[in-house]
């Protein structure tokens, strides 16, 4: 919580952490404090300035279960106003998410916190689904999306290593018997050919063919840099 910067958070973290502390076991008091120290979090950085005036009110929303009125501000479009029921938020390469029923769409939604200009808790109230999970529901929102590709590809390396070097995008890995796969879907396979490149071990794309196709452009344009 510390490294995402959730600093309204900090001094309730602090003493939960003190309590607990005073009631562990002296080796295992120890071995949290050198974790404390000495280990860090690599993480992009937290999100935008709006997007942590946001999280508190928004945090605070899906604990009451309490629907919100947000400003959507779209790429191409000035802000829009819609009502939320807040079910969850994730965090994704360095940007927040918040899922949940969206009232204008009467479907379920994810909103970046980045697209929100403001929020609003309002007095009505909701009950969240059994079993939400936020970051599930983008991950099918965007394999339903129109023109965007699923890809497959077989990793020659160890679980542990994919896991270090992917960090915060470790989520697109799977495991089959001893095989590491990358397994996710994207809308430009020349952006995902250029991100393949800077992975420090071997691969082997299965799937599509429009990727392979992508690779061996960007692997002509790098020889032509000789």
């Amino acid at each position: 919580a510390k490294s995402l910067q959730l600093t309204d958070a900090s001094p309730a973290l602090t003493s939960v952490q003190a309590k607990l502390e005073r009631v562990m076991p002296e080796h295992i008091q120890a071995r949290a404090r050198s974790i404390t120290q000495h280990t860090n979090l690599l993480l992009p950085d937290s999100g935008l300035p709006q997007e942590q005036s946001l999280l508190m009110p928004l945090m605070e929303a899906i604990e009451s279960q309490r629907r919100v009125q947000v400003v959507y501000v779209g790429k191409a479009e000035p802000g829009q106003q819609r009502e939320l029921d807040p079910y969850g938020m994730f965090y994704r390469l360095g940007h927040w998410y918040i899922g949940g029923f969206c009232h204008l769409r009467r479907a379920l939604r994810t909103f970046r916190l980045d697209r929100l200009a403001e929020v609003t808790l309002l007095k009505a109230t909701f009950e969240r689904p059994l079993n939400y999970n936020a970051a599930e529901q983008f991950k099918q929102s965007l394999c339903a999306m129109p023109g965007n590709l699923k890809v497959r590809v077989l990793l020659h390396t160890d679980l542990d290593t994919a896991t270090r070097e992917l960090g915060t995008s470790a989520s697109i890995l799977t495991q089959e018997d001893n095989a590491i796969f990358i397994e996710t879907v994207v809308d430009s396979t020349e952006w995902f050919a250029w991100w393949l490149v800077r992975l420090p071990f071997d691969f082997t794309i299965i799937s599509p063919d429009s990727l392979k196709q992508a690779l061996r452009r960007r692997a002509e344009q790098l020889i032509g840099y000789c």
